[in-house]
């Protein structure tokens, strides 16, 4: 029909990555989403269900976090995760060793590892929602 053409002729439809574990599609309304490093995105609430990821099976998420200690000190208290290469270290409050590893690697986020949120540290806040550049491949925050 013509009117059916004429939505054809708007633009090519594009489909909406969906969570691997919900199901549900992700747009870009959708906040508290995370890409692991593998790659791969989810809704951060359904991957605090997941140990690995569930596409690829990598190791998405830290053990549990009285397994986890700070790559410089030992510390087992207030720990951050890189986001990018995965170093452990410890918070501020602590020791400083996660901020430390930003200011020698330039790594922008890192995951508190009980609370699981992230946190950026070029914009010195907490994010909701990151997303791979397909420009460089660097991962960065989504601006709502």
């Amino acid at each position: 029909t013509e009117v059916h053409m004429k939505s054809l002729a708007a633009g090519p439809l594009v489909e909406l990555p969906q969570c691997a574990v919900c199901l549900e599609r992700m747009d870009e309304t959708t906040t508290g989403m995370l890409t692991v490093l593998c790659n791969h995105t989810f809704h951060c609430e359904c991957m605090t269900k997941c140990s690995t990821c569930p596409v690829c099976r990598f190791h998405a998420l830290p053990p549990e976090q009285s397994s986890q200690v700070c790559m410089v000190c030992g510390n087992t208290e207030g720990l951050w995760l890189c986001l990018i290469c995965g170093y452990v270290g410890c918070g501020r409050y602590e020791g400083g060793h996660a901020r430390g590893h930003f200011e020698r690697t330039n790594h922008t986020y890192s995951m508190d590892v009980e609370e699981r949120c992230v946190w950026d540290y070029v914009g010195d806040n907490y994010v909701h929602r990151l997303i791979q550049n397909k420009a460089d491949g660097k991962i960065v925050a989504v601006q709502d």
